[in-house]
């Protein structure tokens, strides 16, 4: 089965052992903000996806398998 793109946002998570709830709290966000953010309902905003490529190591190519070509590369 195909991964879809915020899957796979929770999977690197996962990976590093980082559960929803504390993500929220790196991200100065609600709980169910996250969630809604993760599950793709909302959007996560520039600063926030900045923060999750540092949190979770993310590289370039991470981010655009999860975010397509919206990413606004400022380093």
């Amino acid at each position: 089965r195909e991964v879809n793109k915020m899957e796979l946002l929770k999977i690197k998570r996962q990976d590093k052992s980082i559960t929803s709830i504390q993500m929220a709290r790196y991200l100065g966000i609600r709980k169910e903000t996250y969630s809604r953010k993760e599950n793709g309902h909302k959007k996560f905003t520039n600063a926030e996806k900045i923060a999750l490529s540092v949190i979770l190591n993310l590289k370039k190519q991470d981010m655009i398998d999860i975010f397509g070509r919206e990413i606004i590369w400022v380093f």
